[in-house]
């Protein structure tokens, strides 16, 4: 077999395991929530509990249908009907995996996980949904902040992007993903920062 054949056969398989969701765990890429972690890879989010089973321990599967004597893995956690278990990090992040929707009930005071967008009312949603012009928190907190003036000074944990077209979530910074329309919250991120562009700020209406 030629080299661009093997080039091909090779290309194909790791096509066809990208679009099952498949994403091999590097330290450079660990499982996000929007992933379920299983053995050295990652598997996509829909693929837990959907009865084929992607993991070579099979822990997608494993605890999906559970009797009220059943224990959950450490770290995980039962849901409010007692008919499964799942991961603590997917707990009030905006995504149902519970059955009676158990994991995303009761979320005032839960933290959403770094890489997702809390809402005022509590909820989490995808960070995608940030700005995006839609309502997704359905209070408009996904959206109030994203098309500002020079005299709207950003909440206390948000910071203003360079071009002062939005605010966005401090956290967000130097973390791979351009927030601001100008990519300013990914620039100067070896550096130390030497201007006010990103200090965080007090307004009295948020």
């Amino acid at each position: 077999m030629g080299f661009r054949k093997i080039a091909g056969v090779l290309l194909l398989w790791t096509l066809i395991h990208c679009v099952q969701g498949l994403v091999i765990r590097t330290d450079k890429n660990p499982c996000t929530h929007l992933f379920f972690k299983c053995d050295s890879k990652c598997i996509g989010r829909t693929q837990y509990c959907d009865d084929v089973i992607d993991c070579y321990d099979s822990t997608d599967e494993l605890y999906c249908v559970i009797s009220h004597r059943d224990s959950c893995p450490h770290e995980w956690l039962r849901c409010a009907d007692n008919a499964r278990c799942y991961p603590s990090n997917w707990l009030c992040d905006g995504v149902n995996d519970c059955l009676d929707n158990s994991d995303e009930s009761n979320c005032d005071g839960v933290p959403c996980s770094p890489d997702v967008f809390r809402c005022s009312n509590g909820k989490c949603i995808e960070r995608s949904g940030f700005c995006n012009g839609s309502d997704d928190c359905r209070d408009y907190t996904d959206e109030f902040l994203c098309s500002i003036t020079t005299l709207v000074v950003c909440s206390s944990g948000w910071s203003r992007c360079a071009d002062d077209t939005r605010c966005f979530p401090s956290h967000w910074r130097c973390d791979g993903t351009k927030d601001c329309l100008d990519g300013s919250d990914e620039e100067t991120c070896g550096e130390e920062i030497r201007n006010n562009t990103f200090s965080n700020n007090t307004c009295s209406f948020c």
